[in-house]
């Protein structure tokens, strides 16, 4: 694992005695999602934000100027703010095909792509 250090800089000084091997895909991206997203939300919660924590069925969009106005909740709940930001993770994609729908979202531009 010592060419990785050699061949990308940025992770010098990484610990990669545990590693058995690695990929490169210039296209792709990783981070650590639950770190980034407490960290988010602390700043948020700082600023005003308020967090509300359930299964969104759905994202609710203005009919007007197609802009999200909140979500639909499992529960009943519809949820609206000024801003909306989902943390859902991994099923992204399944509401976003709805929204990409309701949108006209070409196939190319789409989150599955």
């Amino acid at each position: 694992m010592e060419e990785l250090e050699k061949r990308w800089d940025i992770l010098e000084g990484t610990d990669t005695d545990e590693l058995a091997s690695a990929d490169f895909n210039p296209e792709v991206g990783w981070c650590d999602a639950a770190n980034a997203t407490a960290s988010f939300m602390i700043v948020a919660e700082n600023r005003g934000a308020q967090r509300v924590t359930g299964e969104v069925s759905s994202i609710l969009l203005d009919d007007q100027n197609g802009s999200t106005e909140g979500v639909q909740s499992t529960d009943g709940r519809r949820l609206t703010a000024g801003k909306v930001v989902p943390a859902i993770g991994a099923w992204m994609s399944r509401l976003l095909s709805r929204v990409e729908d309701a949108l006209s979202i070409s196939e190319y531009d789409r989150i599955e792509r």
